[in-house]
């Protein structure tokens, strides 16, 4: 998939990943109004309520997954199908929660690609954990790996050589990806690969301190701590979420 990179994870459990998400699909106007380890449970469109298009890009996401379909192909195939729904450009969209249909910007190539690469990351970096949980025994550590970005997040630049246990903490909230058009990822380490590495001075084996702000949703008033350097929404670790509703 194009400028989409991942390691050593296993294509079956990002699509089970995804496809858990399928079960529940939830129309919404806002970003705001489906959050955090709610995504875990449903998937959504912002500006989705009141258009027949959830199975659309849902549909056209899981087969991406499933047979490596470039962005440029999952936009031609779904661009027309939304322009006949009414969703493309802007439009009318209603609210449900203020009652009002407001003018607002629907379908675009600009947002089929965040949809495209966002939920892409989710699910592959929600696989990975699940690998991860499979192979701890042998890979017990886990390096937070900054990929090449043309404009990189000052904080993630910094997180990136730390090094720990995959069961630490830390990875509770800043497992990624940790924001919108975040490329970050984690490599799985074994014992030897982190003691090697530790004593060469190529990672760093104590987390971060953290510096927390207070998020208020607009949509919901309610109000939750983000770690800084992590976009609101993207505070949890999507693997851990994964797995726990696959329990549930």
């Amino acid at each position: 998939m194009a400028d989409l990179v991942f390691r050593n994870i296993a294509p079956t459990d990002a699509i089970d990943a995804f496809g858990q998400r399928l079960a529940s699909p939830s129309p919404s106007y806002s970003w705001l109004d489906v959050f955090d380890q709610m995504h875990a449970q449903s998937f959504t469109v912002a500006k989705s309520a009141g258009f027949d298009i959830l199975d659309d890009i849902s549909s056209a996401l899981d087969d991406a997954l499933k047979n490596g379909t470039t962005f440029q192909d999952f936009a031609k195939q779904l661009q027309p199908i939304l322009a006949d729904k009414g969703w493309w450009g802007r439009g009318p969209a209603f609210d449900p929660i203020s009652g009002t249909l407001n003018d607002a910007q629907l379908g675009s190539l600009r947002r089929l690609q965040t949809i495209f690469d966002t939920n892409m990351r989710v699910s592959y970096q929600a696989g990975q954990w699940a690998g991860i949980q499979r192979n701890i025994s042998d890979q017990p550590y886990l390096m937070y790996d900054h990929t090449t970005s043309a404009h990189p997040r000052a904080e993630h630049l910094a997180w990136d050589g730390t090094a720990l246990p995959a069961d630490d903490p830390w990875w509770d909230t800043h497992y990624p990806p940790n924001g919108w058009g975040c490329k970050c990822g984690v490599i799985a380490l074994s014992k030897r690969q982190y003691d090697q590495m530790s004593a060469s001075g190529l990672i760093t084996t104590s987390a971060p301190k953290t510096i927390w702000q207070i998020f208020t949703n607009a949509r919901t008033g309610e109000t939750s701590r983000v770690p800084a350097g992590i976009d609101p929404g993207f505070g949890y670790n999507v693997g851990k979420a994964f797995l726990e509703q696959l329990a549930a």
